[in-house]
């Protein structure tokens, strides 16, 4: 098989560039291993490119790090993917085959009707009841005006991304169909494809093709209401799809990240006073007032302290000094 020999060489390949650590070079093996066409559960199990990918996993470089932990997600849920559709084939098979049978055929014959009798059983009642107490949370609905989208008609890497970003939907939404699912994923690829227009490399600045779909799956797996906006299709994915990747997180994300921004403005303005607050004294013709502690690198007077309780209560508070012209810090 064609495939497999490919797997198997990009395997060898992979191999040769951790043993001579040339870490570039693996990086780019593995993501030629994710973009392989036809590559399914056979071919990685006769290739055994998979445990070759997990070693490259633990190596000391970063970016290849980061993709062959990507390509071990892929692959993982290609795996479980097939495994699942097997199950399903063999579940349908035997339904068919029970349904098929006489004895079915007969018992479906003498199975009685639903009473339509407005005298209503105890157990139908309580299950109102519950349908009725359930009918103000929220249900997923997967929209019904939407175009639907011929996926097995795409590309195979495109087909592969989709399959990527249905992870997150279906964790969030349980309900959906897998077909409702795939529509979704497939809405929201075609808008990421549309808006980088396939590309591998762009300019600088602009993300690819490969790191949207990365983003994507990222912040939908820790934004559920985005999963829900994107399944239900109520918000516009084309502009989403150029959104910056700090837009699809979560509103507790964006108050943290206000608050770290907003500490490090602060932190640049004390940096500055500390550093021209001396000058700006002098230009206002006022003297410069001196510190309590004297610095023991420069021996000058400008410094400045606080306190700070850093051991049990019943002990002295620590003092944390620091020199505004020498930059020296100590404590006591």
């Amino acid at each position: 098989m064609a495939v497999a020999k490919q797997a198997a060489g990009l395997r060898d390949d992979l191999s040769k560039a951790l043993a001579s650590k040339e870490y570039g070079q693996a990086a780019e093996v593995v993501r030629q291993i994710m973009v392989l066409d036809g590559l399914d559960l056979a071919v990685l199990k006769a290739s055994g490119v998979g445990k070759v990918v997990s070693r490259a996993s633990k190596a000391p470089d970063a970016d290849l790090v980061k993709a062959a932990t990507t390509a071990l997600v892929s692959l993982k849920r290609l795996a479980r993917r097939e495994s699942d559709s097997s199950t399903k084939r063999m579940r349908d098979l035997s339904l068919a085959a029970a349904a098929a049978s006489p004895r079915a055929a007969a018992g479906a014959v003498k199975s009685p009707p639903p009473s339509s009798s407005p005298a209503a059983s105890p157990t139908a009642a309580s299950a109102d009841s519950a349908a009725s107490a359930d009918a103000g949370a929220h249900t997923p609905m997967a929209p019904a005006s939407a175009a639907r989208i011929a996926v097995d008609a795409l590309p195979a890497d495109r087909q592969r991304m989709v399959r990527i970003l249905s992870g997150p939907i279906t964790k969030h939404v349980p309900s959906g169909t897998a077909d409702e699912v795939q529509q979704a994923a497939a809405r929201l690829e075609a808008s990421l494809f549309t808006s980088t227009k396939g590309a591998s490399v762009r300019p600088a600045g602009l993300p690819t093709y490969g790191d949207q779909i990365r983003s994507f799956v990222l912040n939908m797996g820790r934004n559920p209401k985005l999963v829900l906006g994107v399944f239900e299709d109520t918000i516009d994915l084309d502009r989403l799809a150029v959104a910056d990747p700090s837009e699809l997180a979560t509103s507790e994300f964006k108050e943290q990240a206000a608050k770290e921004k907003q500490a490090a403005a602060e932190e640049v303005q004390l940096d500055w006073q500390r550093k021209h607050g001396k000058d700006q004294l002098k230009a206002a013709g006022l003297k410069p007032v001196s510190g309590q502690f004297k610095c023991p690198r420069c021996k000058g007077s400008n410094t400045d302290y606080y306190e700070k309780q850093t051991r049990s209560a019943d002990e002295p508070m620590t003092v944390f000094n620091e020199c505004l012209d020498c930059g020296k810090r100590w404590r006591f």
